[in-house]
């Protein structure tokens, strides 16, 4: 191999030797500053004419995938693709940083909310090449690096540019691969055969929350001969619910595991305790009904105290602090959840029309009803709020659904995707209204502003809005 390609990357060094191939460190020098970047040299063990002409179409076929996964900030760009020779080349981002192989020391494990949020980092990655239907094949810590710059973690090295070294013709002329892609320890038997899937991606992830927990690589591990379930609990620090979810993703039937990142990642944010960046933490204020009643019951009781006690300005300024203090902000807060309130939960400081019963002219207080001897019997006459006050769906969602959330914790996220920003959980089997849907996300206002929850944690009762 030239030291220059394309009269353009300049070899620097090795980085990684395998059967399918070579990786070097170069340097573009058609760019300014002559940047680093990454050159992967795939060799096909079978020169036969048969079997470069299928390499030459996987190889397309590949550069394309990660042309455009490459346009996600956690996976590496893919700068070009060449073949020179018979042999084929890429040229992807350098990513500065270190091997995930330096978190997970043999014989250090993390704790478990560490571990809960490494294996959330992977997924939400994974989700994204999953969604476009792509299996990664070679997941493991040395394929995962922590980028120097933000410390987000990377997924590199895809396996399925592989399949161009293990391709060969057999002796009745079909190409074929010699063996399966992906590392042992990390490959579950399916994979092993050459019949990767998505689950099999979820197995490898799963396999390195395990070794995260116990501080034990795979080949450390024993398995039950009876069941083929990996023996480690007894190894770790953990909870039912994360040992549950870390069972379920390395299964031995793949059948038997979560099917794909996003549902993996769904569970993982469900079923654990879970806390998300600050970055990600909307300022919230919860609404609780019953007590709000109890501090409307509260002031009209201490309005009395006040006019039993007080007179003229002293009384008046008295009511006013009382008043001022317990008026609610002018604009709403943002809740949790979108109870209907009873006409009765709080008064309307803003009205003005409502005649003053008392003979004392009190203009200062005129923002609210001076209470009588009987105060109570002035709640009826107030104009009450409409019966509804959930938000109105806009003109794009014609109709009203009402789900209930089968999961405590389920996230509702800014987008209809499991790498959407989270903007709450919700802590409860309840009902939510629901206004539409986007490719199996459902958008709703539980969270105070618009966000959408996934379908896998809803079951449905449809209603129209005149209802």
């Amino acid at each position: 191999m030239s030291d220059v390609l394309l009269s353009r990357y300049q070899i620097i060094r090795e980085l990684g030797s395998g059967g399918f191939g070579d990786t070097y460190l170069a340097k573009d020098l058609a760019l300014p500053g002559h940047p680093p970047c990454v050159v992967k040299h795939l060799k096909p063990k079978d020169t036969a004419p048969s079997a470069l002409a299928v390499a030459k179409t996987l190889f397309e076929r590949e550069a394309e995938y990660l042309y455009r996964l490459g346009k996600h900030d956690q996976i590496p760009s893919l700068y070009a693709h060449f073949e020179e020779g018979g042999e084929f080349y890429l040229v992807q981002e350098f990513i500065e940083g270190e091997e995930l192989t330096q978190e997970l020391l043999p014989g250090k494990p993390l704790s478990e909310e560490r571990t809960i949020n490494l294996l959330r980092e992977i997924l939400e990655v994974l989700a994204v090449v999953h969604k476009e239907n792509v299996i990664h094949r070679d997941i493991k810590p040395s394929n995962l690096i922590r980028r120097k710059r933000d410390k987000k973690l990377v997924l590199i090295d895809f396996g399925a540019v592989k399949e161009i070294g293990a391709l060969t013709v057999t002796a009745a002329g079909q190409t074929t691969m010699t063996r399966g892609i992906g590392t042992p320890g990390y490959m579950p038997s399916e994979q092993a055969q050459g019949k990767p899937r998505l689950a099999s991606d979820v197995y490898a992830v799963g396999m390195v929350g395990i070794q995260a927990i116990t501080g034990l690589s795979p080949d450390r591990l024993t398995e039950d001969p009876n069941t083929g379930r990996l023996l480690w609990h007894d190894r770790a620090q953990v909870s039912d619910r994360l040992a549950n979810i870390l069972d379920r993703m390395t299964h031995e039937y793949y059948r038997s595991r979560y099917q794909d990142a996003s549902e993996a990642l769904q569970a993982l944010m469900s079923e654990t305790e879970f806390s998300p960046p600050l970055s990600q933490v909307r300022t919230q204020v919860a609404y609780v009904p019953d007590v709000a009643s109890k501090q409307s019951g509260g002031l009209l009781k201490l309005l009395k105290i006040v006019f039993s006690v007080a007179i003229g300005g002293l009384a008046t300024g008295a009511i006013a602090g009382i008043i001022l203090l317990n008026r609610p902000s002018s604009s709403p807060p943002v809740v949790f959840d979108t109870p209907t309130p009873t006409p009765t939960i709080e008064p309307t400081p803003r009205e003005t029309t409502s005649p003053t019963p008392t003979p004392e002219p009190t203009p200062e207080v005129t923002v609210s009803p001076t209470p009588t001897d009987t105060p109570e019997a002035q709640v009826p006459d107030e104009p009450s709020p409409t019966p509804t006050v959930e938000p109105t769906p806009t003109s794009e969602t014609p109709e009203t659904t009402v789900a209930t959330v089968l999961n405590p914790g389920t996230l509702v996220r800014d987008e209809p995707s499991p790498t959407g920003k989270i903007l709450c959980p919700v802590r409860s089997v309840r009902t939510i209204n629901t206004y539409g849907e986007t490719n199996g996300w459902y958008k709703t206002d539980i969270c105070g502003t618009m966000g959408y929850i996934h379908q896998s944690q809803l079951t449905f009762d449809r209603r129209s809005d005149a209802e």
